[in-house]
């Protein structure tokens, strides 16, 4: 059977798909784009990865016998030529403490090998090089003495064996403390060392197998240890061990296996703080392991002149010139170092293309930029060398600044080229010029979207009458009056700001403006914004004192009387949270359906249609309309409760209705379409109002918070917080708001922006976004680079003064893309 040169879809309908039809060629990099909520992630993630998962979940059902997993499928007629398929999010912003940039691209487990395999020992105590041997080498040694060659093969006593055993044991000869001594007639031993003499003889090839044995006895007798001593030539006396251990200091320690050098196994763990580098419910660095995670024998192994920690704190660009040059003196460690670097070089080779170079192995991914998580999933997932499947990636430019997107776009181009469909939820410019194929949803969001307006190549697209035709002949631009507004009396003024690579620098924030940070990722932008000023303001509105402050100074905090931080955490911690729970409209609309003559006949509460209490929610799922699967080996499945096909109720609680509709119906309304059916109710409509506003009106009312993307996410707290009424002095901080947002929608962001400022408040907003940044009344730049090549202030002032800065790169970017039109 030919294998299909596309994916063929047919009838998609789920969410508010329209029956789209549509065929994607293999091999190609395509770019799928749209208004916010036009139905890009029902198309790409909820219709065609949800099939190829499902599929695949299928085939191990049929091969391992889990045939009892009937998954529902995705709403649409049939789909063919669909290969296996990876999702890469950069939504993903879970990630474990554990986790560290050389877990993720597995070179810290070829470095583990290689310290296993050709590391050396160091006792780590006396500092002492530690050797073992096998019986074997150690015989090849004693044969590679001068022949004719006298020697003792003696072994240590051991402390708990007596001289009548020594002698029982046909034993006739001891040496205490360098002295040869017969055992008859020895009554006890007064001295410090005494060793037992196995054998006497002389080197010779008729020897070798009395060697053998007298090495093997002794070995028995001495624990583990043999000692070879001439009368005649001293300078060949030696001592050989069958495990790593120091007489000197009396250490025994572990096998050298790979997970010797492991924070997360046991034999390398640090026994203190199990691996994690700090004290249990503290923050402060274990000191046992001053944060290496590993236990002082697992130190003590080196490979040039590096630990394992050692090695890992590098930044990549310095592992990898190491283990070119890394050389050893024999035979067996080269060629171990030889296939190790084989397979590391060309990851961390991958990772400087990327741009990753300034980072180490050791760095946590909690620690990381979005930008830099992001390229680095990417990078990890093409040196996997995997072929023939379906890469998917949502909004992969997330985080990144404009002058790092032409790397991402070479990594799809590297992913495309080596045999694999790369396909894009993307609003990013380059993106989309880059693609082979665009593929345009809309024409609106929520039930005004789920259609196709545009298919085909970029010359295809550039003819086209829709926005992302629009946006390719440069004709969708924003369109704002004048920004620029002039430069406010008060400011918030930091000094020796240190946190993170911060490098103890002085910045001035101005108040009751639309103030930018930018920087490549990793540059410092939310080290300043977040670890430093947020914190320091915090701690002054709660007049709670901070211990170990990452500043030394910060002045003007009394102008400021309210803090909003407006970012992506926060929500989705309980699992049947949703869009109506968390702008707080739940409560009302429960006791709403309460109110309903029939709910009073029956005796219902509000409680009733809560699916947080038993009553009214189902008790199969608990309230949660859906059932987890647990696979063991992959992520959990879950799949639609079939006793109440999702809709979280049991049936008594579906029978009342309001207006027509069940509570159930109700949470599956959109904003958009709930703002008709509450018009007569102020306090729900004052909500969902907010909620339009800033874009979002195409979400249901029951959709759960953990599927909301980051930008969903600032977006529902800004419509929060303007639903309320407040005095100005507010400062209102965002971190990437413009995540997953159209053009069009980045507009109707700023005008919320220019609003806040005009009403005497202050907005202070992390973005990469260049047409955000050419808005903003002042900008402050970081940079030069990322990691430690950052944290300094490249540049700050307004628009004109940042462009004519040569040092910054943002400077640079703003200069050679004029397309922000302001009337």
């Amino acid at each position: 059977m030919m294998i299909q040169p596309k994916i063929s879809i047919r009838g998609a309908r789920e969410h508010y798909l329209k029956n789209v039809t549509l065929d994607l060629p293999h091999h190609q990099l395509i770019v799928v784009t749209g208004l916010s909520g036009s139905g890009k992630s029902s198309l790409v993630i909820d219709t065609i990865y949800r099939e190829a998962k499902r599929r695949y979940v299928e085939f191990l059902g049929s091969e391992f016998g889990f045939r009892f997993l009937d998954l529902p499928r995705s709403g649409l007629d049939f789909i063919e030529g669909l290969p296996p398929a990876f999702l890469l999010t950069s939504h993903q912003t879970s990630v474990s403490l554990r986790s560290t940039v050389g877990t993720l691209t597995e070179i810290a487990d070829f470095l583990r090998l290689l310290f296993s395999k050709a590391g050396d020992l160091f006792c780590y105590q006396c500092g002492e090089r530690l050797e073992r041997f096998t019986p074997q080498q150690i015989i090849a040694k004693v044969m590679e003495l001068p022949p004719q060659t006298s020697l003792m093969i003696l072994a240590p006593k051991p402390e708990e064996m007596s001289l009548e055993t020594l002698q029982k044991e046909g034993f006739v000869r001891v040496r205490i403390d360098g002295k040869l001594t017969e055992l008859e007639g020895l009554s006890l031993f007064e001295a410090r060392e005494v060793q037992i003499v196995v054998d006497r003889l002389v080197v010779k090839e008729e020897a070798r197998t009395r060697i053998a044995d007298s090495i093997e006895l002794a070995l028995r007798y001495g624990e583990g240890v043999v000692q070879i001593f001439s009368d005649e030539k001293p300078g060949l006396d030696g001592t050989y061990c069958t495990e790593y251990r120091c007489l000197a200091c009396g250490l025994h320690y572990g096998e050298l296996s790979p997970a010797f050098f492991s924070f997360n196994s046991p034999q390398g763990a640090c026994p203190h703080c199990h691996g994690r580098g700090f004290l249990k419910d503290t923050s402060n660095v274990c000191t046992a392991c001053q944060g290496a995670r590993l236990r002082k024998e697992s130190l003590s192994v080196k490979v040039g002149p590096y630990s394992i920690f050692e090695l890992c704190s590098l930044r990549l660009s310095k592992i990898s010139l190491f283990l070119e040059r890394l050389k050893f003196g024999d035979r067996k460690r080269e060629e171990v170092q030889k296939e190790v670097s084989s397979k590391i070089l060309p990851k961390l080779k991958l990772l400087m293309n990327t741009g990753l170079g300034e980072l180490s192995l050791n760095r946590s991914l909690s620690s990381l930029s979005r930008g830099e998580l992001q390229r680095l999933r990417i990078a990890s997932q093409i040196a996997s060398g995997l072929v023939g499947v379906l890469y998917i990636l949502d909004e992969p430019t997330l985080g990144l600044h404009s002058s790092e997107v032409p790397r991402l776009v070479k990594l799809l181009y590297q992913m495309r080229d080596e045999g694999n469909t790369v396909l894009v939820i993307e609003h990013d410019g380059a993106v989309i010029q880059a693609a082979d194929v665009i593929v345009e949803m809309g024409p609106r969001a929520g039930s005004g979207g789920g259609e196709l307006t545009a298919f085909g190549k970029k010359a295809q697209l550039q003819k086209s009458s829709s926005l992302t035709g629009r946006l390719l002949r440069g004709e969708l631009r924003i369109s704002l009056g004048k920004a620029t507004r002039l430069a406010s009396p008060f400011c918030l003024e930091i000094r020796g700001a240190r946190a993170n690579n911060l490098k103890k620098i002085d910045v001035k924030i101005p108040l009751e403006v639309f103030c930018c940070v930018t920087g490549v990722s990793g540059s410092g932008k939310t080290s300043l914004v977040n670890d430093v000023l947020c914190r320091a303001l915090k701690s002054h509105l709660s007049k709670e004192k901070i211990l170990n402050p990452s500043w030394d100074e910060l002045e003007g905090m009394g102008k400021v009387k309210r803090l909003v931080v407006v970012d992506d955490q926060g929500m989705g911690k309980n699992s049947r949270s949703n869009v109506s729970t968390y702008v707080g409209i739940f409560d009302q609309i429960r006791e709403l359906f309460a109110r309903v003559p029939e709910s009073r006949l029956r005796g219902y509460s509000e409680n009733r249609f809560s699916f947080n209490v038993k009553g009214g929610r189902c008790e199969s799922c608990r309230g949660e309309g859906l059932e987890k699967v647990e696979m063991m080996w992959m992520a959990d499945l879950e799949i639609s409760c079939e006793a109440c096909r999702g809709s979280c109720y049991n049936r008594e609680t579906l029978e009342i209705k309001y207006k027509g509709r069940n509570i159930h119906e109700v949470l599956g309304m959109t904003v958009e379409e709930a703002l008709h059916f509450f018009e007569n109710i102020p306090s729900i409509l004052l909500s969902l109002k907010s909620l339009k506003e800033v874009g979002v009106g195409y979400l249901q009312l029951g959709q759960r918070s953990r599927t909301l993307s980051s930008g969903e996410v600032q977006r529902m707290k800004l419509a929060m917080d303007l639903a309320r009424r407040h005095l100005q002095g507010t400062l209102y901080v965002f971190d990437e708001p413009t995540q997953g947002l159209h053009l069009v929608d980045v507009e109707r962001l700023l005008k919320i922006f220019f609003r806040l400022r005009d009403e005497g408040n202050s907005v202070l907003v992390i973005e990469h976004h260049l047409e955000v940044i050419r808005c903003a009344d002042y900008i402050i730049d970081m940079g030069p680079g990322g990691g430690e090549r950052g944290g300094e202030i490249v540049a700050q002032g307004t628009l004109e003064e940042i462009e004519k800065v040569r040092e910054s790169v943002t400077g640079r970017c703003l200069k050679q893309c004029p397309m922000t039109h302001n009337k």
